[in-house]
């Protein structure tokens, strides 16, 4: 019985390596994940803020138009 229990230890120490590595591939892939969200977080965010600056603008036109007549 010992030395069965032995060789389910060894047989886990043996699979710890594998299981470490695919949490760190996990752990990888979410970090990728990640910062592909942040990078079009980042590129939307720069696109609302130059469609605001063009109604902004185009509001600005619209209303000295309104103005002149």
């Amino acid at each position: 019985e010992a030395d069965e229990r032995l060789a389910q230890i060894i047989e886990h120490i043996e699979l710890l390596p594998a299981a470490v590595g695919e949490k760190e591939s996990l752990v990888g892939t979410a970090r990728v994940a990640f910062d592909v969200v942040a990078n079009k977080t980042e590129e939307r965010s720069a696109r609302v803020a130059e469609l605001t600056a063009e109604y902004e603008h185009l509001d600005q036109e619209y209303r000295a138009l309104r103005d002149r007549r």
